[in-house]
């Protein structure tokens, strides 16, 4: 007859625990597991300010996001609250720039920063971003949405020279 006991931790936000266990048949005890600290904590708050990255000149003339016709450079700030426990990634959510609600994950990384590529001109892509501990996924960041409207460049004349009253 197999019996299974159970031992509740008392978690506070940010105290550490090591756990292992140990097994008990007819025979006798076994050897314990390999240990684990685990620390307590909940999930981490929500990304703060997803948003289109701006290169700001070094003279303050104007502002320049950081978009071409295919990509963009969206950066965010960490949450205010990270659960006790460090943020270990972020990730980033984005719709197919149809309005279609239906999001996919396009980065997984520790930076808050990231380059997304393969954009269609024209489209307004939707996007979201989640923030993540050891204890889980935490809630998402509001929607922002960018819109692709970047203009090619204008064509530069081709170099020509005057001869007489001829073009050469």
């Amino acid at each position: 007859i197999a019996a299974v006991t159970a031992v509740q931790i008392q978690c506070e936000t940010g105290r550490q625990h090591f756990v292992t266990v140990q097994a008990r048949n007819t025979i006798g005890w076994g050897p314990f597991s390999p240990g684990v600290m685990r620390t307590c904590g909940t999930e981490p708050g929500t990304p703060l300010n997803l948003q289109l990255k701006r290169a700001i000149p070094a003279m303050e003339t104007s502002n320049t996001d950081l978009r071409t016709a295919t990509s963009m450079v969206l950066s965010w700030g960490a949450p205010t609250d990270s659960g006790g426990v460090p943020i270990r990634t972020y990730q980033i959510y984005r719709d197919a720039g149809d309005a279609s609600g239906i999001y996919s994950l396009v980065y997984v990384g520790e930076k808050p920063e990231v380059t997304i590529n393969s954009l269609t001109n024209g489209r307004t892509y939707r996007y979201y971003a989640v923030a993540v501990n050891d204890i889980g996924a935490g809630p998402r960041s509001s929607v922002y949405a960018g819109e692709m409207r970047c203009t090619p460049r204008s064509l530069v004349a081709a170099p020509y020279k005057i001869v007489g009253s001829q073009w050469a």
